[in-house]
């Protein structure tokens, strides 16, 4: 659930859309809500190492 929030996040991101979706819709589940945070986190992360200029 992580890594599909996390890749769903990042085709938003390289196709100049933000992941507001992600960040702005209710979860159903705590684990939903948990898998969110994660990848919410792990997608800041890559965004910091691409402006870097590191790829990711």
């Amino acid at each position: 659930m992580i890594d599909l929030y996390s890749s769903l996040a990042l085709k938003l991101i390289d196709s100049g859309k933000t992941a507001w979706v992600l960040q702005h819709s209710s979860p159903e589940t705590a684990v939903e809500q948990i898998a969110r945070e994660i990848s919410a986190e792990q997608v800041r992360c890559m965004i910091a190492a691409r402006r870097r200029g590191v790829c990711v």
